[in-house]
């Protein structure tokens, strides 16, 4: 074993370590971490270009933001949801949330740690953006996300991919440490009576794309968007997605609708 290599992650780990964090953050977390350099930018651009695409043209009377940190993408759902409820552990996190979220109607908020919350049930639509690899049981939040669905109702999850292609190994930091394969994530969904509805990449790119670079990669990611996830390159898409995008449906939907 990797006598650098931090404790395992739990679920208490990552509500303490954004609350410390965010002591030394002034103003937006949102800001510092998207909108902060090109790189972020790009990576923001793209991860918004997906959730668009995921969420379509469709009204939902009710979605269920899993981890939303203080906000960074519940106005796209708000703009697209009669009631929105927010789930976060992070009290700090919450609390600017509440300040950013405070001209949206419709939204409430709870802090608490996902698997021992108390949402509304019966949800149109469940996303969690980049906050899945945090969960210590993947298997129980996503049998969770499932109970939680109203009839015909999706999933959304962005999360990171533990296959992404850099230069050298980073020694593991415990934030990190819970990322998962596509193919672990469709293992993952299977166990939880799940099925795939859309896949893509939520970001494509390699670490320290030059402009050029992200000038390519952006091309193809909006390729892969727009076609649903076809691309005549799969390895590219294994190996330099930076997170995925996997909206699920119940797999007795997919049943019924084969059927």
């Amino acid at each position: 074993m990797d006598a650098r290599r931090e404790p395992p992650l739990t679920n208490a780990n990552v509500r303490d370590l954004y609350d410390s964090l965010l002591k030394s953050v002034e103003g937006s977390y949102t800001d510092q971490r998207w909108h902060s350099s090109p790189l972020d930018e790009f990576e923001y651009r793209q991860t918004f270009r997906a959730l668009g695409k995921a969420l379509g043209k469709r009204r939902y009377g009710r979605i269920l933001e899993i981890g939303p940190g203080d906000g960074a993408w519940t106005p796209l759902l708000s703009s697209c949801a009669d009631s929105l409820h927010l789930v976060e552990q992070s009290g700090e996190m919450l609390r600017r949330a509440k300040e950013r979220m405070a001209r949206f109607p419709d939204i409430t908020c709870e802090q608490s740690d996902f698997i021992d919350s108390r949402p509304p049930s019966e949800n149109d639509l469940i996303v969690a953006v980049r906050c899945f690899e945090y969960f210590d049981d993947k298997g129980a939040a996503l049998r969770r996300m499932r109970d939680l669905l109203a009839p015909g109702g999706r999933i959304i999850i962005v999360t990171k991919n533990s296959e992404l292609l850099v230069r050298r190994r980073p020694v593991q930091h415990r934030l990190h440490s819970g990322k998962v394969s596509r193919r672990q994530m469709q293992m993952l969904v299977r166990d939880a009576d799940l099925a795939v509805d859309e896949f893509y990449p939520a970001v494509l790119r390699l670490k320290r794309s030059s402009p050029v670079a992200r000038f390519l990669f952006d091309a193809a990611h909006r390729l892969v968007v727009a076609t649903h996830g076809a691309f005549p390159m799969p390895f590219l898409i294994r190996y330099a997605s930076e997170s995925y995008l996997f909206k699920l449906r119940r797999f007795a939907d997919t049943t019924r609708i084969g059927s």
